[in-house]
């Protein structure tokens, strides 16, 4: 083989990598954003179910009046008049 070929050919083959290793780097990269991005996308949903879920609890606390006799007995222990309330020992 002539030295010229030689060096052509090893020249190639150098550029040939150089330009495989940005190619896998940059696909590398692709595959990182899309699993990102996937990621947030489902945190998004998650968040935005928690959200309707919020508002439909805030729109029951303006309007529904069981809700709110509801929370006012689980979360606060209130009770209404001449309500008793008993309380038993766990053995």
């Amino acid at each position: 083989m002539k030295p010229q070929k030689f060096i052509r050919l090893a020249v190639y083959s150098v550029i040939a990598v150089v330009v495989a290793l940005m190619f896998f780097n940059e696909i590398s990269k692709v595959y990182f954003l899309k699993n990102e991005n996937k990621r947030i996308e489902e945190r998004i949903e998650g968040l935005e179910a928690q959200n309707r879920a919020y508002k439909e609890e805030i729109r029951a606390m303006k309007q529904d009046e069981r809700y709110i006799e509801k929370i006012l007995r689980e979360e606060l222990g209130m009770i209404k008049e001449k309500e008793k309330i008993f309380r038993f020992k766990e053995e």
